[in-house]
């Protein structure tokens, strides 16, 4: 019976000190998340223009038509977006679902992506971000033990090809200065873009309703097998948020030579510009 009794408090005594490792570490992540986003608020830039479908004929026909069709005559330029998502992220063949917040900067450009996902009774959370040339991902179980922080020269590079491939949420940064444009056909134009001596290129495809639907990339720096990976992603479910037509559903995908790898999923809840 003692050593029964002995046993039964030493477990408690595990369990509460593990709840309190992990309400601290919880408690840190969150705190640092809220200052970088503060960070991207404060630093972002205004920006006094707003869309006049005169101004876009040096771009290439299939964007010129996109933006006409995105955006309202007369619609501030983006400052800065938050999007609340849900979705799925696959873990080796399994689905998980997630829950996401996205914050944007246009000028300078950047973003900060914080998702949640749950496995059972515990959690991964996850942090995406590019600022200032930077790229980093974080991952952590419970909040609190560190699974990844990936950072360097490749991921600032796909970092920053995620911010591109992303512009269909920001409709008028397509004419942000960082960006050079060349028209491939009727339907396809290739965009590069620059920022703090990163460099990203990729092709946006459009549909026959003038739509963005697909992003596409000969090579991002895959972190799991640390090689450059073609990589694309495709829009769809257009929707209206003040004054803009954006996709609400998008995935990304891994095509390497072996086959493709579809591993997430969003889809846009909210919408907040400024």
């Amino acid at each position: 019976m003692i050593w029964l009794m002995i046993f039964l408090v030493f477990d408690l005594t595990i369990a509460i000190l593990m709840a309190l490792l992990i309400g601290r570490g919880s408690k840190t992540w969150n705190e640092s998340r809220r200052i970088e986003i503060e960070k991207l608020n404060a630093d972002a830039q205004p920006i006094d223009k707003i869309f006049d479908a005169s101004a876009i004929t040096n771009l290439p026909a299939p964007v010129r038509r996109y933006l006409t069709k995105s955006i309202k005559p007369g619609t501030p330029f983006v400052i800065k977006l938050h999007l609340k998502q849900t979705g799925q992220m696959r873990f080796n063949q399994r689905w998980i679902k997630i829950e996401g917040d996205q914050y944007y900067s246009v000028s300078p450009p950047a973003f900060n992506w914080l998702a949640r996902m749950k496995l059972g009774p515990a959690w991964i959370a996850a942090r995406d971000r590019y600022s200032n040339g930077k790229g980093n991902m974080l991952i952590s179980i419970l909040s609190t033990f560190p699974l990844f922080d990936v950072r360097g020269p490749e991921i600032d590079n796909a970092s920053l090809l995620r911010y591109l491939s992303e512009l269909p949420w920001l409709p008028t940064a397509f004419l942000s200065g960082n960006i050079t444009w060349k028209e491939i056909d009727d339907r396809n134009a290739a965009a590069t873009f620059t920022d703090n001596g990163v460099t990203a290129s990729g092709i946006f495809h459009f549909n026959d309703d003038d739509e963005v639907v697909a992003f596409i990339s000969s090579g991002r720096f895959r972190n799991d097998t640390g090689k450059m990976t073609p990589w694309s992603g495709t829009w769809s479910n257009y929707r209206e948020f003040n004054g803009f037509r954006i996709p609400t559903e998008g995935n990304a995908v891994w095509n390497a030579p072996e086959g493709d790898f579809e591993y997430i999923r969003l889809k846009v809840e909210t919408a907040e510009y400024k």
